[in-house]
């Protein structure tokens, strides 16, 4: 079995309800990138922007960050 190079696509997350970051820390210890937060208190988000400042942080109601209409899961 041949083995696939593992890309940067293949390592990168982006975390949603990011609050304190505990979880984002814990996937990078295991080696992943982060690309992208999102957190909607805007108190945590400034916490984020001192800790992260490098960090693509968008302080928005997660129902807006997509285009996609709300729809049940498994339905097309």
């Amino acid at each position: 079995m041949k083995t696939r190079k593992s890309s940067l696509r293949d390592r990168a997350f982006v975390s949603f309800f990011s609050g304190a970051m505990g979880l984002d820390l814990g996937l990078e210890a295991a080696g992943l990138d982060p690309l992208a937060a999102n957190e909607f208190d805007p108190v945590i988000c400034e916490t984020i922007r001192k800790n992260r400042p490098r960090l693509r942080l968008y302080g928005q109601d997660i129902r807006i960050l997509t285009d996609e209409p709300r729809k049940p899961a498994g339905t097309h």
